[in-house]
């Protein structure tokens, strides 16, 4: 042991030294590491202990500590062949990339240390996604040692970002063959069987990797995202809990103790761990993040998880433009888009992987939601039966095709396939709540109260089937029979929020209104998450008139993704008519910088600054959504009357004009237009846009109506007064009656 130090010939720090190397040999990295520091603390240049506890460090994954303590090793005169290699992978695991390459190149070293350096790399070409760079390190490395594993695992890594993955299962088979206790080489695999959807075999070659190699942290890591995926939590919480006590800070990790903990009702605790993990990652350097690819996307996924849409989609849509395969990128950021209404920009996302191609029913059920969302419900329809076709028991995708037919305006349809989808399964509880709110809705209250019956047979336990029987007695007119419903639902489960809103409404239809609000203040007083009795409470301030409590509920209210900004618009409503001008302009604004496209965001955009006396404001917003709405005719003649309400008469008559070109069958636009004009002074215009209405709809007074309004503006009343008589005949209506009285007055 004399060699152990520069000279220092200790024989205590040779046993301790020894002791080191033994626990170091059994993979007891963490008391190699104590044994080694009491050696350096004596004697700071022992070369041999320093460079040992490098690679300690380096294995159970410290990386920073590894490049110091190897560093200060080679810079006091140690072997440079027995120490590149580690430092080059400290180097990696801290995603040093450029600066491997910079600092660790090939020699004349031996075949062993110059095929990991090429190895190693290839490993950095590949993060940096230079492919054929990393091919080429990797077919020098094999070059050099035709019998190792590593260059042919490296370069199934190729081929698995390449796509082939039957090139990359022939050279992880092979790598295996050669080494069956190569610990990289059973991650990989698991890696491969995890993209290509076989979880359980993930699982099973992890714990392979990790049985040879324990402080196969990466192994770890994915093991536990896998058993997450499974729902076996316990079992992946051991892996995190590995993994966070030598590494505290990992953010990745820490995201999957979220996950765990959202999962097991601990919303605080996941809240928490959310914005640790975030904090870390906002703590590296931003051009750090955007350039390592894993980590980009772990920025993008717990600002995700936060819903902090505008980061989200940032580091999403970066992370795409490097990895445009990647499918569960392009899933978050479809579900990002419709969050915020652009339901447009989802479908874009997802049309490369939602083609025929896609065997993925998930995939295709998240596509289709986007085509329906975006009004293109025949493709939507065509993508759902490929979806049911793939997954016949995915229950939810046969009622999104359902919503689908209700939203394309055949309610029939979306009955008839419900009712053979329940024919199919009679014991799908999630088809027969659907179709038993259809039939609600549509006001077909006794066969909504059938199906509420069979669910109440059929799931005794579970108080939907009394809240449905309630809604429909209610329907009926039985109010006592459907309190009483309501109560049994809320006996079965007293925290089943909608019975207990629905008696609310009871007690409010009633007038008891301080009932309604005890209700609802003890759903709000348990905590339970909802939103429903927030929004109740907000309604009952409104009638109240107490504008003021009404915009404090609403903003506690928590928006789900489905709700996009609605919640918000509504509070920037609340606040105009509260007289809170600044306040409502404020969040309007706010909304917008997130929702730049959606209609509904814009318009509270408009009506604020027309609040506010904001006129050049409102006038912009409304031009922009005349440009977002150009194929509705209805957000038209919308969009036009706050137009003129701003007096952009001028932009006004261009959003009708677009409204009656899209659809000149639709009437509120015409007579919007023809008043307009009226009122413009195109009189000759207007007049004959009234006789051309009359003459497509002769059955109706609407023709005679503008035509006796226009030639009053024109200050033609006698044949005003014909044109209203006319009018009457068709039609009984008082305002016609009253307006042929003024206008036979003032002839």
């Amino acid at each position: 042991m004399s060699n152990i130090t520069d000279g220092v010939g200790d024989p205590a720090a040779a046993n301790l030294y020894e002791d080191a190397a033994i626990r170091f040999g059994d993979g007891d990295y963490p008391g190699a590491i104590i044994q080694l520091k009491n050696i350096l603390k004596n004697q700071p240049d022992n070369l041999a202990a320093r460079i040992l506890i490098g690679r300690a460090h380096l294995e159970v994954g410290d990386g920073a500590t590894a490049e110091k303590e190897l560093t200060t090793a080679l810079r006091g005169g140690g072997d440079e062949a027995a120490i590149v290699v580690p430092l080059g992978q400290a180097l990696i695991l801290q995603h040093k990339y450029d600066e491997l390459l910079d600092q660790v190149t090939t020699g004349l070293r031996g075949p062993s240390v110059e095929e990991q350096i090429h190895s190693m790399r290839g490993a950095a070409y590949i993060a940096l996604r230079d492919l054929d760079a990393a091919e080429r390190a990797y077919a020098a490395a094999a070059g050099l040692r035709s019998g190792s594993a590593n260059p042919l695992l490296g370069l199934a890594e190729v081929a698995i970002f390449r796509g082939d993955t039957a090139g990359a299962r022939a050279r992880i088979d092979k790598a295996l063959a050669l080494d069956p206790d190569n610990a990289d080489g059973w991650s990989l695999d698991g890696d491969l069987r995890r993209s290509l959807g076989d979880l359980d075999g993930a699982v099973a070659s992890y714990a392979r990797a990790v049985e040879i190699e324990p402080y196969h942290l990466d192994a770890r890591r994915n093991r536990a995202a896998v058993l997450i995926d499974l729902n076996r939590h316990a079992a992946a919480q051991a892996d995190i809990d590995f993994v966070l006590e030598l590494l505290p800070r990992d953010p990745q990790v820490i995201y999957f103790n979220a996950l765990i903990m959202g999962a097991a009702g601990d919303t605080r605790g996941a809240e928490a761990a959310l914005r640790r993990a975030d904090n870390i990652i906002r703590g590296y350097d931003a051009g750090f993040i955007r350039g390592h690819l894993p980590t980009l996307l772990l920025a993008g996924v717990v600002n995700f998880a936060q819903r902090e849409i505008g980061d989200a989609v940032f580091y999403l849509e970066h992370y795409l433009t490097l990895e445009p395969q990647h499918v569960g990128t392009r899933r978050m950021l479809a579900s990002l888009y419709m969050t915020r209404g652009d339901n447009d920009r989802a479908v874009g996302v997802l049309r490369p992987i939602g083609g025929p191609q896609t065997q993925n029913a998930r995939v295709l059920a998240q596509f289709g939601t986007a085509l329906m969302r975006n009004g293109e419900h025949a493709e939507a329809s065509a993508v759902f039966d490929r979806a049911i076709a793939l997954a016949p028991d995915m229950a939810q995708l046969r009622t999104r095709q359902a919503l689908n037919e209700i939203a394309a305006g055949r309610p029939d349809q979306a009955i008839a396939g419900l009712e053979a989808a329940l024919a199919r399964e009679p014991d799908s509880m999630q088809h027969a709540m659907m179709l038993g709110l259809m039939q609600l809705r549509r006001g077909e209250y006794d066969q909504s109260l059938a199906i509420a019956e069979e669910l109440q047979a059929r799931h005794p336990d579970n108080p939907f089937g009394l809240n449905l029987a309630g809604a429909a007695l209610w329907g009926n007119g039985a109010e006592d029979a459907a309190r009483r419903s309501f109560e049994a639902a809320t006996a079965i489960d007293p925290d089943y929020v909608p019975a207990h809103i629905n008696l609310a409404k009871l007690d409010v239809r009633g007038g008891d209104l301080d009932a309604a609000e005890t209700r609802l203040l003890s759903l709000v007083d348990r905590d339970l998450g909802e939103n429903g009795p927030l929004r109740a409470l907000a309604s009952i301030a409104e009638r109240r008139g107490r504008l003021d409590d009404a915009i404090r509920w609403l903003q506690r209210v928590r928006p789900a993704p489905e709700d996009g900004p609605r919640v918000q618009v509504q509070l920037v409503d609340l606040h105009i008519r509260a007289g809170n001008d600044r306040a409502a302009l404020h969040l309007a604004r706010s909304l917008e910088a997130s929702n730049p496209e959606n209609l509904a965001v814009l318009e509270a955009v408009s009506r604020a600054a027309l609040a506010g006396d904001e006129i050049d404001i409102a006038i912009l917003k409304l031009r922009r959504m005349m440009d977002v709405a150009r194929e509705s005719p209805s957000d038209l003649n919308r969009i036009a009357r706050l137009q003129q309400r701003a007096g952009d008469n001028r932009g006004a008559y261009n959003s009708l004009s677009r409204a009656v070109f899209v659809d000149p069958a639709y009437l509120p636009a015409q007579a919007s237009i023809t008043r307009l004009e009226a009122g413009m002074g195109q009189i000759n215009e207007a007049l004959a846009r009234a006789n051309n209405i009359r003459a497509m709809h002769p059955e109706l007074a609407t023709g005679d109506l503008l035509a006796g309004d226009v030639l009053m503006r024109a200050n033609r009343p006698a044949e005003a007064a014909a044109a209203y008589a006319r009018g009457l005949e068709k039609q009984e209506d008082g305002m016609l009656l009253l307006r042929l009285y003024l206008a036979r007055r003032d002839a």
